[in-house]
């Protein structure tokens, strides 16, 4: 993980930490599997925050339901498991995905996801980011 597309990674028991290029700044992302979900159970938490984003409020969140739009509806750009949030001043994608759906080869796909949705949230922001 110490090596592109990530400029920084960290790990350890519990998860593991990673800054995407976003632009000219970067996209953290948090994974962990402490998180227990009240349905499915545990499983592993996402969340990737994007800095640097010049709004706020009402027009933070109709920004967040315009990415989930583009992700999601128009062009699909990943597995869908999140959705796009605005919180604290800063645009983030949250995703929770059970234990259950692990398969071999999931996590780095995950990895890849959150690299590209770096990349497609600085496109899709522009001037904003």
């Amino acid at each position: 993980m110490q090596s592109p597309p990530s400029v920084m990674a960290s790990g350890g028991v519990a998860g593991v930490t990673v800054k995407f290029p976003f632009g000219t700044e970067t996209s953290l992302c948090q994974m962990t599997g402490e998180q227990r979900h009240p349905i499915p159970g545990r499983g592993l938490l996402r969340v990737q925050k994007f800095p640097g984003v010049k709004m706020s409020g009402l027009d933070g969140i109709r920004k967040a339901l315009e990415l989930n739009l583009l992700e999601l509806g128009e062009e699909p750009k990943g597995y869908g498991f999140g959705s796009y949030c605005f919180r604290d001043g800063l645009l983030c994608f949250s995703g929770f995905m059970p234990n259950m759906m692990y398969r071999p080869g999931f996590l780095p796909n995950i990895y890849y996801a959150m690299a590209g949705r770096a990349h497609f949230a600085a496109e899709a922001l522009g001037d904003e980011a």
